[in-house]
C-alpha cells in the first residue's frame, strides 16, 4: 500500500522556467543513452531544459546551491548516480537552510544502485521523465550527519559505520565505472578477507560491530536492512549489528540478498531521531554510498524536508 503524500506542484513553474539538469559528463555511453531517453521525453512534452556539467567532486553540490539561491529555474534535477544526487541534495538543502525559497528537486538516475530513485518509484528513463512532467512532489525526511568540527552532510537513504563504510571507502572508482555492482562484490570480498574487527560505541553506552542508519526501505540497490524505514516517517531506523568477525559478517552478507537480514536475532533495529557514534580514530562513515566523514559523528533526523518529484504511485 502506498502511504506517501503526493502534492501537486504548480506546473507553470516548470513550463515557464527551464529545468536545470546537473550532469556528470563522465557518465559513459550507456548512461548517456539513458539520459537521452529522459531528455527526449521532456522535449516531446514541450518542457524547456538546460544542462550544466560537473568537472570534479563537489561540483554538483556547489551548482545545486547556486541554482537554488538564484531562484531562476523551475526545478533542479540531478542526473547521475547516488553520489551525484547526494551532492546536489546537500547543495539544495544548504540554500534552503539559509532561507532561500528553493525550487523542487528531481532525479534522472544514471548510477549503479539508484537507491533513492527506486524508493520514489523511478525505475526507468521514461518513469523519471514522467515524474518530472507529472508535477507531483513529496516532502521527504532526510538524515543528517554532523562532526565535532561542525561539518554536516544530509543523506536521503542510508548512512553506515563499520563494514559497509569500509567497502565504500575502498571501492576503486575506475573499477566501479567498468563493472558496476560487480565492483562492490569484489570490494566486499577484499574487505572481508582483510577484516579487523572493531567495536563502535553509541551515545547510550551500547556497542556494535557495524551500524546502519536507514531513512528509506531500500539499501544498496533493492535490498532491505530496515523494511519499516519510510521517507515520510520523522525518524531513522538504526540497525545495530551486535556480532563481529568474519563468520558473522559472512552470515550478514549471505542473508542480505534473500531479505533475511532484518530477521537475524543479532541485528537489532529501533526508531531514533538522534544517536552519537564513536570508535577507532579514522574509521570511515558512509552516506548514500560515498564516504562523508570519519568518527566520531552524530546522526539526527534533519529539521528540514526536501521537496522532490516522485512517481505518482511511489513506494512508501
Amino acid at each position: 500500500m502506498d502511504g506517501s503524500v503526493l502534492e501537486a506542484s504548480p506546473l507553470s513553474a516548470t513550463r515557464n522556467r527551464p529545468l536545470r539538469i546537473i550532469v556528470n559528463p563522465t557518465a559513459g555511453q550507456a548512461r548517456g543513452a539513458r539520459l537521452k531517453r529522459s531528455l527526449d521525453r521532456l522535449t516531446a512534452a514541450g518542457t524547456q531544459w538546460d544542462i550544466v556539467e560537473t568537472q570534479a567532486r563537489g561540483d554538483a553540490e556547489a551548482l545545486a546551491r547556486a541554482l537554488a539561491e538564484a531562484g531562476e529555474v523551475g526545478a533542479i534535477i540531478a542526473a547521475g548516480g547516488d553520489g551525484t544526487i547526494n551532492e546536489a541534495i546537500n547543495g539544495v538543502m544548504a540554500a534552503q537552510r539559509h532561507g532561500a525559497p528553493v525550487p523542487p528537486f528531481g532525479l534522472l538516475p544514471l548510477g549503479t544502485a539508484n537507491v533513492l530513485a527506486g524508493e520514489l518509484g523511478i525505475d526507468t528513463p521514461e518513469t523519471a521523465a514522467a515524474a518530472l512532467l507529472s508535477g507531483q512532489t513529496r516532502k521527504i525526511a532526510l538524515g543528517l550527519c554532523e562532526t565535532p568540527d561542525g561539518a554536516r552532510r544530509y543523506f536521503s537513504m542510508m548512512a553506515g559505520v563499520g563494514f559497509d563504510a569500509h567497502v565504500v571507502a575502498g571501492i576503486d572508482p575506475a573499477l566501479k565505472r567498468r563493472f558496476g555492482k560487480g565492483a562492490y562484490v569484489w570490494q566486499t570480498l577484499k574487505e572481508w578477507l582483510a577484516l579487523q574487527p572493531a567495536r563502535y560505541t553509541l551515545g547510550d553506552g551500547r556497542d556494535a560491530s557495524s551500524l546502519i542508519l536507514a531513512n528509506g526501505h531500500f539499501y544498496a540497490g533493492r535490498f532491505t536492512v530496515a523494511p519499516e524505514a519510510n521517507l515520510d516517517d520523522p525518524a531513522l531506523i538504526a540497525a545495530r549489528f551486535t556480532k563481529g568477525g568474519r563468520l558473522a559478517t559472512a552470515l550478514y552478507a549471505a542473508a542480505l540478498p534473500f531479505g533475511l537480514l532484518p530477521h537475524l536475532p543479532s541485528v537489532k533495529r529501533e526508531r531514533i531521531t538522534h544517536v552519537s557514534v564513536n570508535g577507532p580514530a579514522g574509521e570511515p562513515v558512509q552516506a548514500d554510498g560515498d564516504t562523508i566523514a570519519t568518527l566520531p559523528v552524530t546522526f539526527t533526523l534533519a529539521p528540514e524536508r526536501l521537496t522532490i518529484f516522485a512517481a505518482p504511485r511511489a513506494r512508501a
